[in-house]
C-alpha cells in the first residue's frame, strides 16, 4: 500500500503564537485507508487538515518546518487549488465557507462539470452524492433556505461528487441531527471500499461513530493532545488503554463503564457490551424532575412562522421557560429549533399566535447562534468580554466565566484565531458576561471535549440559579440533554410532539425515532428505574 500522505519533523506556529498548534514527528496515511482523528477541543486536528490540504500556510498564515508530501506534492507551495487537482477534498466545520451557488444541484454539480466531465457523467455523481447524503430531492432548493444540517449534506455530497483519492473531513456531522449524522458516518465508512478514496476523518461525536459501527476494531486512530500525536494504533487498543479518556476526549458511556469494570474494552461490538453492561450501569434511582412552578420568561402561545411567503416553518407551537430552567430543543434539522430561537430573539415575527417575553429584549436577551463567528466582532477575547448591553460586565462574574470555561489563556488571542469549539467557548462567556435574564445557545456542545462540555452544563445550572434566569438550548445532543437539561421540548415539522422530564421524553421509543434522535446509552440499558 503506497503512502499518499507523509510527514516527517512538521511543526506548524500560527503568527503571533509563542507556542506551535501542532508538532508531527512523523505520519504516513496510505491508499484505501479509514483514519479518525481524535483528540480534545484545540487540540490540532483542525490545523492537521488544513495542513494537508494547503490552507495553512498559504491561506491562514503559520510558519511550518519539516517535510510534507501529500498526493506527491508539496501543500505548502501549491495550495488548495494545487491540492484540490491532485486529487485532496475537504468538508469544514462552517458549512457557510464552503457554499456558494444558488442551488442544491448546482452546488453539488460544480465540482465534476469543472472537471470537463460528460454531462451523463456529472449527473450520475451528482446522483449518488445526494443520494448517500440523504439529499435526493432537493435538488432545486436554495441552498440560502437550508437548514445548518442540510448545507452540511449539501458541502459533503460536493465533494464526494469530486471522486477524491483523499478526502478529509473536518467534524462533518457537527450540525445533524443523531439520526441524520449516523447515515452520514456509515456513508463515510464504505466511501474507502465504494468511492476508492482514503479518509480522514476528525470528529468529537463518538456516540454517533460507534452507534453507526464506525469506531470498531481494525479502524485506525490517530490521537491528537495539545498538539501532538499521543497515539497512533488500532481504535479499540486507543479505547482500551484509555488515552482518549484522559485525553478528555468523551467516550459513550458504555465504554467508559466496561473499561471500569473489566481494565480494558472486551469488545466494540455494542449490542454485546449493552447486553454485557446492564447491571454495572445501575445507577441510584432517578426521580422525574418536577414540573417548575417558577414565573415564566418566556411563553410561547400557538406561534405559526415562515420565511417570506413560503411553507410555515412553525406551525402552532406552544410551550413555556421558566426562572431556573435549562431547556433543550431538539429535534431533526430543519424542524424550526432556529427558526423558534430567532422569534425569541426578535428577529423574526410570528404571523399566528404570539411570544411574549417578561424580560427587556434589548438588554436581558442573549443569542448565540450555530455559528459563532457571527457573534464574535472584537479584536481580542478580553475585549470581547467587555461588550455588553448592560455598561461594564460584573468583574466576578467574568472571572467566573472565564475559570469555568478554560479560556484564561486565550485573553490576548484574537477570536478568529481560536479553534471552533474554543470560540463557541468564548461566545458563551461573552454572552453570559452581560447578565442576561435568558440566554439562547444554538449547538453549543459541537466541536467541544468531554471537559468543556461538563463544564458548560455546570456553568449554566448555577447561572440560571445565581442570576434568577433561564436557558434555552438548541442541541442535537442526547447526553446533554439528560445529564445537564431540566426540560426536554422536541420539535417536529414545526410541531411540538413532546415536552417534560428528558428521562421520560429520551425513553419514549416513537418519540426517539419520529425526531431523528438517539436513545442515551442509559435509557437502552435501564440505568435508571
Amino acid at each position: 500500500m503506497s503512502s499518499l500522505v507523509e510527514l516527517d519533523g512538521v511543526e506548524v506556529k500560527y503568527y503571533g503564537e509563542e507556542v506551535p498548534s501542532l508538532v508531527v514527528d512523523e505520519l504516513s496515511i496510505g491508499e484505501g485507508e479509514l483514519v479518525l482523528l481524535l483528540g480534545p477541543s484545540g487540540s490540532g486536528k483542525s490545523t492537521l487538515l488544513k495542513l494537508l490540504c494547503g490552507v495553512v500556510p498559504r491561506y491562514q498564515a503559520a510558519e511550518v518546518s519539516g517535510r510534507v508530501r501529500v498526493l506527491g506534492g508539496d501543500p505548502r507551495r501549491e495550495g488548495l487549488a494545487g491540492m484540490v487537482r491532485r486529487g485532496v477534498a475537504i468538508v469544514l466545520q462552517n458549512p457557510d465557507a464552503q457554499l456558494f451557488s444558488a442551488t442544491v444541484g448546482s452546488e453539488v454539480s460544480f465540482g465534476p462539470e469543472n472537471l470537463g466531465l460528460e454531462p451523463g457523467e456529472v449527473r450520475e455523481r451528482v446522483r449518488w452524492a445526494l443520494e448517500v447524503t440523504g439529499m435526493a430531492g432537493l435538488e432545486e432548493k436554495d441552498t440560502v433556505s437550508l437548514s445548518g444540517g442540510q448545507k452540511q449534506r449539501t458541502v459533503i455530497a460536493s465533494v464526494l461528487a469530486l471522486r477524491p483519492k483523499l478526502l478529509l473531513l473536518d467534524e462533518p456531522a457537527s450540525q445533524l441531527d443523531p439520526q441524520g449524522s449516523q447515515s452520514v458516518m456509515r456513508c463515510v465508512d464504505r466511501l474507502p471500499e465504494e468511492a476508492g478514496c482514503a479518509v480522514v476523518l476528525a470528529e468529537h461525536r463518538l456516540h454517533d461513530l460507534y452507534a453507526s459501527g464506525v469506531l470498531r476494531t481494525g479502524v485506525r486512530a490517530v490521537v491528537l493532545d495539545h498538539g501532538r500525536v499521543v497515539f497512533d494504533g488500532d481504535v479499540k487498543d486507543a479505547i482500551s488503554s484509555g488515552v482518549l479518556e484522559k485525553c478528555g476526549v468523551r467516550e459513550p458511556r458504555i465504554i467508559v463503564a466496561a473499561r471500569r469494570a473489566y481494565g480494558s474494552v472486551p469488545t466494540l461490538n455494542r449490542e454485546r457490551l449493552l447486553s454485557m453492561l446492564a447491571s454495572s450501569l445501575k445507577v441510584s434511582t432517578r426521580p422525574v424532575r418536577p414540573e417548575s412552578n417558577t414565573s415564566p420568561i418566556v411563553e410561547v402561545d400557538d406561534a405559526w412562522l415562515r420565511y417570506g411567503h413560503g411553507d410555515y416553518v412553525i406551525r402552532g407551537a406552544s410551550f413555556t421557560v421558566r426562572v431556573g430552567e435549562v431547556v433543550a430543543l431538539m429535534g431533526p434539522n430543519a424542524s424550526g429549533k432556529t427558526t423558534l430561537m430567532r422569534a425569541i430573539a426578535g428577529l423574526l415575527r410570528p404571523d399566528k399566535g404570539r411570544i411574549r417575553l417578561m424580560v427587556d429584549r434589548e438588554r436581558d436577551v442573549a443569542y448565540v447562534p450555530q455559528n459563532p463567528d457571527l457573534f464574535l466582532v472584537s479584536d481580542t477575547v478580553a475585549e470581547e468580554l467587555r461588550l455588553n448591553p448592560r455598561g461594564s460586565p460584573d468583574p466576578d462574574l467574568v472571572e467566573w466565566l472565564v475559570s469555568e470555561l478554560g479560556i484564561g489563556d486565550l485573553m490576548e488571542r484574537h477570536p478568529h484565531s481560536l479553534s471552533r469549539g474554543q470560540r463557541f467557548r468564548v461566545a458563551v462567556a461573552a454572552a453570559l458576561a452581560g447578565a442576561p435574564r435568558l440566554v439562547m445557545l444554538d449547538e453549543p456542545t459541537t466541536g467541544q471535549d468531554a471537559r468543556n462540555i461538563d463544564a458548560l452544563g455546570r456553568i449554566l445550572a448555577k447561572y440560571v440559579s445565581r442570576q434568577q434566569a433561564a436557558v434555552l438550548v438548541s442541541t442535537h445532543d442526547v447526553e446533554f440533554a439528560l445529564h445537564y437539561c431540566s426540560k426536554v421540548v422536541v420539535l417536529r415539522e414545526g410541531r411540538v410532539v413532546a415536552s417534560g422530564d428528558p428521562l421520560r421524553v429520551l425513553s419514549d421509543e416513537n418519540v426517539v425515532r419520529e425526531a431523528h434522535l438517539r436513545s442515551p446509552d442509559e435509557v437502552l440499558v435501564g440505568a435508571w428505574s
